[in-house]
């Protein structure tokens, strides 16, 4: 049989919004525990043992512990979701936002998509286009506008570019109006 593999989008929830926090994994493995950053758990499809995965846990590693830092005073967060149907849906696209804020200032964000590439997308260009700015309603129409500059969508997935930035400047609009 010929043809090429098929990479379906990265359809998980939890990793976004798990990477906005600063969370990480704890391993066990043969030869003792390793500590990774989300970014490093799930960086996308590759070979592993032999198999294509989209994590780089081993066969004979399990993992043990998710570590979420405590939040600092001043931190926001939000997660929207897109998805065809009701409840337990995969995401069509996800946006997982979080602002370290004085008063309105954004000193920090984080902004990771879901459900747009083959791992959770963390979209740099949009946290340095947030940091020093105020968190107005205004802000979240002018963000989106950063994200996603280089995507190269496939023929059929254009859309999903879109639905990031709808649901970025979703997520910071409510995080302005809280």
């Amino acid at each position: 049989m010929g043809g090429r593999l098929c990479y379906p989008v990265y359809p998980g929830d939890a990793a976004p919004a798990l990477m906005t926090l600063d969370a990480k994994v704890k391993l066990a493995t043969p030869s003792g525990l390793k500590e990774l950053t989300i970014e490093q758990l799930v960086p996308g499809d590759m070979m592993v043992d032999g198999r294509i995965q989209s994590h780089v846990v081993r066969f004979n590693e399990i993992m043990t512990e998710i570590v979420v830092p405590p939040p600092r005073a001043g931190f926001k967060a939000s997660f929207e979701k897109l998805r065809p149907r009701g409840v337990w849906d995969f995401a069509m696209a996800s946006a997982s936002l979080g602002l370290q804020l004085r008063d309105k200032t954004i000193e920090d964000a984080r902004v990771v998509f879901g459900g747009i590439a083959g791992r959770p997308w963390r979209e740099r260009s949009v946290e340095e286009f947030l940091k020093g700015k105020t968190l107005t309603t205004e802000l979240a129409v002018q963000a989106p506008s950063n994200a996603l500059g280089n995507a190269a969508p496939l023929k059929y997935n254009a859309t999903k570019i879109d639905m990031a930035k709808g649901l970025l400047a979703s997520g910071l609009t409510k995080l302005a109006s809280v």
